[in-house]
């Protein structure tokens, strides 16, 4: 797709539908969304319409008032590609009045929607159209994704974007209907999917922390919005393979059920979406929690033989100042990686809950020193 195609910038409003399982995307007039917290700002480019526009030389018919003289030529008949540069071969050059002739026919524009924008790193992206996955694409290291669906006929479609992190968690569903024009490409670009979410303990005494996890695009800002008896905003950011830690504390929050969920910010201008929403439960101090609950009894922090934290699990050090301190870094996570799934050891658990997973590398992510 050219680079030179229509952009618009768009105000989009996600309302939540059926359990929250759909989000309608509603394209409004050009506007800056960049400081409305409900609003994504995307663009849309529509190529093939006749209608010359910034960054294009010409389209379709529409030559901008250009001819072949114009062009530095003596006569003929000037045309546009494909790709929205002028055509003059059917132009002249003088000599033997050539020229000209037939006017240059350029191949037709692709009936076709292209969509793109950013998910998790290595992630599948689904992509749905009217309820059935058409395409199922690979982000890159970066979260990039792109997906063009070229097989398509003309008119009104319903489109949702789903993807899934390392962990096996899905993202909610971004869905927007479009009219798709014959004869035209159409892409929906920075689409910025939600980050998804998850909280390494569900019941929890108060004034112990609680994890709150996921995965996002790489180096971004996270807020986190813990509802309560007001909303309370935190803010981390997610590290270079797009996951995200944050320790809750629990101090100041009130007994009884809270719940949170998150969104992520690219840059100075985009906005993902809000991820689902998450619940946990706050105990007065000391009182036993439920029974289904897997206690803690090894702390990622907790000294180990040999003098090192427990998530230290080659048990490195570096000396600052004269301080011998633990060394979190790729080792580490090539170790938990290698006991991924039912671990070979315990150790790599490291919320002991039976398995090494995705919330077992948040854990160390967020110890991680180089």
């Amino acid at each position: 797709m050219p680079s030179s195609c229509r952009y618009l910038s768009i105000k989009i409003f996600i309302f939540c539908f059926v359990f929250g399982l759909f989000l309608g995307l509603f394209f409004l007039q050009k506007t800056n969304a960049n400081n409305l917290p409900s609003a994504v700002r995307v663009f849309i480019t529509v190529c093939g319409n006749n209608i010359k526009e910034e960054g294009e030389d010409c389209d379709g018919s529409d030559l901008n008032g250009q001819t072949c003289m114009s062009r530095g030529f003596w006569g003929g008949a000037l045309s546009c590609n494909t790709n929205y540069t002028f055509n003059t071969s059917g132009c002249s050059s003088g000599g033997g009045g050539g020229g000209g002739g037939g006017g240059y026919n350029p191949p037709t524009t692709p009936t076709a929607v292209i969509l793109q924008g950013w998910a998790y790193p290595n992630s599948d992206v689904d992509i749905i159209k009217d309820g059935n996955v058409v395409a199922v694409v690979r982000a890159d290291a970066a979260a990039n994704f792109k997906a063009t669906i070229d097989n398509i006929t003309p008119g009104i479609w319903t489109f949702g974007l789903s993807a899934t992190d390392t962990r096996g968690n899905h993202t909610e569903i971004f869905s927007f209907t479009m009219n798709v024009e014959n004869h035209m490409t159409t892409t929906i670009s920075n689409i910025f999917l939600a980050p998804t979410i998850d909280l390494d303990k569900s019941y929890v005494n108060q004034g112990n922390p609680v994890g709150i996890l996921g995965q996002t695009v790489p180096n971004t800002d996270v807020s986190l919005y813990v509802h309560s008896d007001e909303v309370i905003t935190k803010t981390t950011k997610s590290n270079s393979i797009g996951a995200y830690f944050y320790n809750l504390d629990t101090t100041d929050l009130s007994l009884g059920t809270h719940s949170v969920n998150s969104r992520a910010k690219k840059g100075t201008q985009y906005l993902s979406t809000l991820s689902a929403t998450v619940d946990f439960n706050i105990y007065a101090p000391g009182v036993p929690l439920p029974s289904e609950e897997k206690k803690l009894t090894d702390q990622p922090d907790s000294i180990q033989p040999g003098g090192c934290m427990r998530v230290n699990l080659n048990c490195d050090f570096k000396i600052i100042k004269t301080v011998r301190r633990d060394v979190i870094n790729f080792i580490d996570v090539s170790i938990l990686l290698y006991n991924w799934g039912k671990p070979k050891n315990a150790r790599p658990d490291l919320n002991n809950d039976g398995t090494v997973n995705y919330k077992d590398l948040s854990i160390l992510l967020y110890y991680w020193t180089s």
